[in-house]
């Protein structure tokens, strides 16, 4: 960005960019993964509480999703 911040983005099959201001989802499950996000999430989370949201979103959506596997691991930097 010209401001120096980062952004979060992310870009479909086709190359384009989506830009949300407080998460993304893509992949397979990507419809599945939307509904939970959107209700899971709040700003300005702790990193724990973050994880666990990030994490019970995942399961959600690809317990949802057969191309997905299963299971998930998150990482908070």
């Amino acid at each position: 960005m010209e401001d120096g911040k980062p952004i979060l983005g992310t870009y479909d099959s086709i190359g384009c960019l989506s830009d949300l201001d407080n998460f993304q989802v893509g992949g397979t499950a990507a419809d599945d993964l939307l509904g939970p996000a959107e209700s899971f999430y709040r700003a300005d989370l702790a990193p724990a509480d973050l994880s666990e949201t990030i994490g019970q979103v995942l399961l959600s959506g690809i317990d949802r999703d057969i191309l997905s596997g299963w299971g998930a691991v998150t990482y908070v930097l």
